[in-house]
C-alpha cells in the first residue's frame, strides 16, 4: 500500500530526484518515491528521472514507475524498455519515459 501524506512529503523527495544533486542521492529519491501514491508530482519526477544523464538514476526511476503501475517485475525483464534506458541517446530515454508514463497520461 502506498504512503500518501499529501503533496508535501512527495514534493521534497521529487525535488531531490529532479535537482542537480549527486546521482546516488537521486537514486535514493527514485526508490523512496515507490512508497507514495502515484500523484502527478511523483510521476513527473520519475519521468524526469528516466531521462537523467546517469544510467542508474534512469534505471531506478523506471523501476519505480513499473512498481507504481502494479507490475512487480524488474526493468531488466522488460527488454525493450531496458534497452531504451541503457541507450546512450536521450531520444531513447524520452521514449522509455513516455511509455512508462502512459498509464497516467491516457
Amino acid at each position: 500500500m502506498a504512503y500518501d501524506p499529501g503533496v508535501g512529503g512527495s514534493a521534497a523527495i521529487s525535488d531531490v530526484l529532479t535537482g542537480d544533486g549527486h546521482w546516488s542521492t537521486k537514486i535514493d529519491a527514485a526508490i523512496a518515491l515507490a512508497g507514495f501514491a502515484p500523484m502527478p508530482i511523483v510521476i513527473q519526477a520519475l519521468v524526469s528521472g528516466v531521462q537523467d544523464d546517469e544510467y542508474l538514476v534512469r534505471r531506478h526511476s523506471a523501476q519505480t514507475l513499473l512498481t507504481l503501475t502494479g507490475r512487480h517485475t524488474t526493468i531488466e525483464d522488460e527488454p525493450d524498455l531496458w534497452a531504451k534506458i541503457r541507450a546512450e541517446r536521450a531520444q531513447a530515454w524520452g521514449e522509455a519515459a513516455a511509455e512508462l508514463a502512459r498509464p497516467w497520461t491516457r
